[in-house]
């Protein structure tokens, strides 16, 4: 069983050279996450974490985690020392209150077997327990709130799951631990939508990835249809949302997207929606499918197969990924938001499939915006040659994610003999949603 303990503080570039800080301005808000599954915003208005008598020192050495815009070297660490007028008992109490909570788990055991037919059977959930390391949090948020830091991600204890092969065929085929894993939430959705998603799981499940083969999400799914089990519910065609067989199996993808950027494997194909989804927070790591259209794959380039469980639980959506770790370590930074979009004015379109004075509501209002990650794999088993510096660092790569969404208007389909207000010629596009 394996504790890992992992936190990262994106600093700007500016305090890298004045962590001594007197005056300050404490930021409108502070996107603090776990990795990239969960995600809060904090309004430090609203909140009392000042100190009652004078300034608490604070001491950090902090994991340097920035964009390769802003990238310097200076070692793998910094030593920051400060004043703050902020309470550290005020700061624990709320993320012990507040962020803790959400994060808590007990690591959860799985076993894997295989039969004679090569099917592959899970046993357990497999679940990675964690909890928030408290006091370096609540430090580090007292650096962000002193220095103007907008994002934090949470120092965490983790637990590895304990994982039983009981199939010596699968040993053989480096399936020994568990590699990564991806979760999302789809509460609120329909019955129809957790049933396709639960089919949509049931397809992938068990898929093994071959060493320098690639994952085809198309191929493990199968035909979406309803001698597959499906049922119909909302897809994105065009500039409308409308009912079809597979609604609800970008919530498969996305969720298998996400276990596949923390494994740190390399995504030959992945696109997002074309508007923001409720379903898929934190903005901007979704990824879109559609049968005959866009499509997710990514390609095993270890030494070790891959097999994937999938499942959900409640109405958390899971995909684990089994194999042999390959000393990656995979850093997310994000999310950064610009261009945000108002919402365009409503449309109407006249139906002849609608009776007169009938409507039909077939899209939503939704704000544009564009935003922004960074994921950073470091091979610690690897090393390159640093060009400033000229000594040999961990071999790594920033990967930029962009992700536009339109803005979107409110879209209703009329019957005959009603007034038309700015219909719109629907683009042929579909995506499932």
């Amino acid at each position: 069983m394996k504790f890992t303990n992992r936190f990262f503080l994106i600093i700007p570039f500016l305090f890298l050279f004045t962590p001594v800080v007197d005056a300050f301005e404490v930021p409108e808000s502070i996107t603090l996450k776990t990795s990239y599954n969960d995600l809060w915003i904090l309004k430090p208005t609203q909140y009392d974490f000042s100190a009652d008598e004078g300034m608490e020192s604070v001491f950090l050495e902090l994991p340097i985690s920035l964009p390769a815009d802003q990238a310097v070297s200076l070692g793998d660490s910094i030593q920051v020392s400060t004043q703050t007028k902020f309470d550290l008992e005020k700061i624990k109490q709320y993320l012990q209150d507040t962020i803790a909570p959400d994060i808590y788990r007990e690591a959860t055991p799985v076993s894997i077997d295989m039969d004679e037919s090569g099917q592959i059977f899970f046993e357990g959930t497999g679940h990675t327990g964690r909890q928030l390391d408290l006091e370096p949090a609540a430090r580090m948020l007292a650096y962000a709130l002193q220095n103007g830091v907008t994002h934090l991600t949470l120092p965490l204890i983790e637990v590895d799951p304990e994982v039983t092969i009981n199939n010596e065929t699968l040993k053989e085929m480096g399936i020994v631990e568990q590699v990564s894993y991806g979760e999302t939430d789809f509460s609120g959705s329909s019955y129809n939508r957790i049933h396709n998603i639960d089919t949509g799981f049931a397809s992938i499940q068990g898929t093994v990835i071959a060493p320098g083969k690639d994952f085809n999400f198309a191929e493990a799914l199968g035909p979406v249809n309803g001698s597959t089990g499906y049922t119909k519910e909302l897809v994105i065609l065009g500039k409308k949302t409308v009912p079809d067989y597979g609604g609800g199996i970008c919530q498969v993808s996305t969720t298998t997207y996400r276990a596949i950027m923390a494994g740190g494997y390399d995504i030959t194909d992945r696109r997002n929606h074309s508007y923001l989804v409720s379903y898929y927070e934190p903005k901007g790591l979704d990824a879109t499918y559609f049968e005959g259209g866009q499509n997710l794959v990514f390609h095993n380039d270890t030494d070790s197969n891959i097999v994937i469980q999938a499942f959900t639980e409640g109405y958390m959506a899971h995909v684990k990924l089994y194999g042999t770790k390959t000393h990656r370590d995979v850093v997310m930074a994000g999310p950064y938001y610009s261009n945000w979009r108002g919402a365009p004015s409503p449309v109407t379109e006249v139906s002849s499939t609608l009776a007169p004075g009938q409507t039909q509501v077939v899209g939503h209002a939704v704000n544009g915006v564009d935003v922004f990650w960074e994921r950073q794999v470091t091979y610690s088993n690897q090393t390159m040659m640093d060009e400033e510096t000229g000594k040999e660092v961990p071999m790594s790569f920033i990967e930029p994610i962009s992700s536009h969404y339109q803005a979107r208007p409110n879209y209703t389909l009329v019957g005959p003999g009603a007034p038309e207000e700015g219909g719109e010629e629907a683009s042929p596009e579909t995506e499932g949603e």
